[in-house]
């Protein structure tokens, strides 16, 4: 059941699969590879603000 914090870990790792699948059927080899670029860049920089807003709150 999620929590007040959100779903589990593995419901997350579950869920990032299947999107994962949904995502590159159909797509070749090189066009998989620029998703997975793509959503690489894009969780580092999540990460990036996330770790600079708690910098600058202190936490």
């Amino acid at each position: 059941m999620p929590s007040r914090a959100g779903p589990s870990g593995e419901t997350l790792a579950a869920a990032a699969t299947l999107a994962a699948i949904q995502l590159t059927q159909g797509r070749t080899n090189e066009q998989a590879a620029v998703l997975a670029a793509f959503f690489t860049t894009l969780g580092d920089a999540i990460a990036l603000i996330a770790a600079q807003r708690a910098a600058l709150e202190g936490d």
